[in-house]
């Protein structure tokens, strides 16, 4: 991270970073959560995730959110809830 950082484009998105460690152990990361992310960094191609707390707030539906990681390349779930397998590798 440098000084620059964060570099915001003229839609208040991070455009430019491409790696993302996500850890929490005293709270979930919810649909919402990962919705904001997807919105907010539009060239994320790294996306790490340790969380092994389950959802507290259940989707529907996986697909009928609103997460599009259009550039993701790499999903790690590494210690994690079996909720962010479930949520997460229809990404790839």
């Amino acid at each position: 991270m440098s000084n620059r950082f964060p570099l915001f484009d003229i839609n208040n998105t991070f455009s430019n970073l491409a790696i993302l460690l996500l850890f929490d152990d005293a709270k979930p990361f919810e649909t919402i959560f990962f919705e904001r992310i997807a919105r907010a960094l539009p060239q994320l191609r790294t996306l790490e995730i340790i969380n092994q707390l389950k959802h507290q707030e259940k989707s529907v539906s996986v697909m009928t959110t609103n997460i599009d990681f259009s550039h993701l390349a790499v999903l790690i779930l590494h210690d994690i809830h079996i909720d962010y397998a479930e949520q997460l590798t229809f990404l790839l």
